[in-house]
């Protein structure tokens, strides 16, 4: 394999994503146009006589991009990057041809980038109009997509309750962005009377959480 910073060689890309595939792998897939949206994706198919790859949103929601233009790959067991060049993308799925080159990046690599910002409790605490209560040993709670059905929802580990917001914790950064709508249908698997309803107004990564994020909600 060769060891230059930059990858230009098809069966040597072929390779690594067959690699990338294989694991399973949870990409990094974002845009830069606008807001950027950042999504977890893995790779579901390469196919070497078209040299197309397929890959899959790991989301619920799907991927959400606007137009073809700019839309990168990130490994971070790899540490590659590369430019995609988009030949359909639907929220479902998504298809881009064989890139010429691949980079190798550095492990400080997504640093820069700030796919996600860090979790800092005490920078947002002024920003709050109650007092989180910490929820003490394991709660759950069901979330749905304001429009979609329940039916549609998934659990997850309650964080953070008050009058105002909650927070809970996802190991996929692509479920909810910022400004999204969402539902709470349940409790510790008992149905709530009222759902709760709120805007997501953040999502932020834990620290030494083994790849956990946190999603901020502002109840409405």
């Amino acid at each position: 394999m060769s060891d230059s910073k930059e990858i230009t060689d098809d069966l040597e890309i072929i390779d690594l994503l067959k690699v990338i595939s294989s694991k399973k792998e949870k990409v990094w897939i974002w845009q830069n146009s606008g807001d950027r949206l950042v999504f977890h994706a893995q790779i579901k198919k390469i196919d070497q006589l078209s040299k197309l790859i397929h890959i899959l949103p790991t989301a619920t929601k799907g991927f959400s991009f606007n137009g073809r233009e700019n839309i990168f790959l990130y490994s971070a067991e790899k540490l590659l990057a590369t430019k995609l060049d988009i030949r359909e993308v639907e929220s479902d799925y998504l298809i881009f041809s064989l890139p010429k080159k691949i980079m190798r990046v550095s492990e400080n690599f997504v640093d820069g980038l700030e796919f996600v910002e860090k979790e800092n409790e005490d920078a947002h605490v002024h920003e709050r109009t109650h007092d989180r209560n910490p929820i003490q040993g394991e709660k759950f709670i069901k979330v749905h997509l304001a429009d979609l059905p329940p039916a549609k929802g998934k659990i997850y580990f309650l964080n953070d309750i008050s009058q105002s917001g909650m927070s809970f914790k996802v190991d996929d950064v692509g479920e909810f962005h910022k400004g999204d709508l969402i539902e709470a249908s349940e409790m510790n698997g008992k149905p709530l009377t009222t759902f709760l309803k709120g805007e997501v107004m953040s999502v932020r990564e834990l620290p030494d959480s083994g790849k956990l994020f946190k999603v901020g909600i502002k109840f409405i």
